[in-house]
């Protein structure tokens, strides 16, 4: 005899579905997801060698690949949250890397902060995790300062894939 599931807990070709007021849709399952977080922070380890271009482009390749492969499925908040945590670590592997309180001042000052307010942050004996969410290190390393060193913005690559698949759909008519 053969069990029934809900078609929502259900994983195939690392999909399943939701069911949300009226709507159905697709999603990416837990399973996948999951494994993607462990990769991310193993690629993003603040204790991790390595220059930050190879770090990015390795963020580059993972997540255009994953991104390609499940951008059928609804999940723009989910990369919109996971697009900033990678900001955030990426901010903790610089504030980690400038180790000394000299160096932390000097970039901090070269990135457009004030001297007095650099000279504090630089002081400071919180956390490097604490230090990437603060407001200095936001507004120094803005989200555009990060995408020119190299940073992916999965957002846009998502919104462009799903754009091209709805062209193509209207195009040949399987709507």
């Amino acid at each position: 005899m053969y069990t029934t599931g809900s078609p929502t807990k259900l994983k195939f070709l690392g999909f399943s579905m939701y069911q949300w007021k009226e709507k159905s849709g697709i999603r990416v399952h837990e399973k996948p997801l999951d494994r993607l977080i462990d990769r991310l922070r193993a690629i993003t380890s603040r204790n991790r060698s390595g220059r930050i271009e190879w770090i990015m482009e390795e963020l580059h390749k993972l997540l255009n690949g994953w991104v390609g492969y499940y951008h059928i499925a609804d999940m723009k908040k989910y990369l919109e949250r996971i697009s900033s945590w990678l900001r955030r670590r990426i901010r903790q592997i610089h504030w980690k890397r400038w180790k000394k309180n000299r160096t932390r001042y000097e970039n901090l000052v070269r990135l457009g902060i004030p001297r007095d307010l650099a000279w504090q942050w630089a002081n400071s004996r919180k956390g490097c995790w604490c230090i990437a969410g603060s407001q200095v290190m936001t507004t120094s390393m803005t989200n555009r300062f990060l995408e020119q060193i190299g940073f992916p913005n999965i957002v846009n690559r998502y919104e462009k894939l799903r754009e091209r698949a709805n062209r193509l759909k209207i195009l040949h008519g399987t709507c």
